[in-house]
């Protein structure tokens, strides 16, 4: 019979380890993307209306699924918005 040589457990905490700093890494990094874009947009979207408090409460309660939403919708359309108010300006 031959026998399977089982990993040495020095190798088992190095690989959770490693793992784990990974999991870390990528849960602070989406925190810190998901802060900025809430402070983007209590920062940048119109106060006319209430899409500022509807996006605020759609990023807060949604997390990152909401960010993102956001990031892909209503941003480009903002920054549309944004450019188109001053062109009419510069005419």
């Amino acid at each position: 019979m031959s026998e399977t040589a089982l990993p040495l457990p020095t190798e088992r905490k190095v690989t959770g380890s490693l793992i784990f700093m990974i999991l870390i890494t990528l849960a602070l990094t989406g925190s810190i993307v998901w802060l900025l874009i809430l402070i983007d947009c209590a920062t940048q979207e119109s106060a006319h209306g209430n899409t500022k408090i509807a996006w605020i409460l759609i990023i807060i309660f949604a997390g990152w699924v909401g960010a993102l939403a956001y990031l892909l919708f209503r941003r480009p359309q903002r920054r549309q918005e944004r450019n188109q108010s001053t062109r009419k300006i510069i005419r």
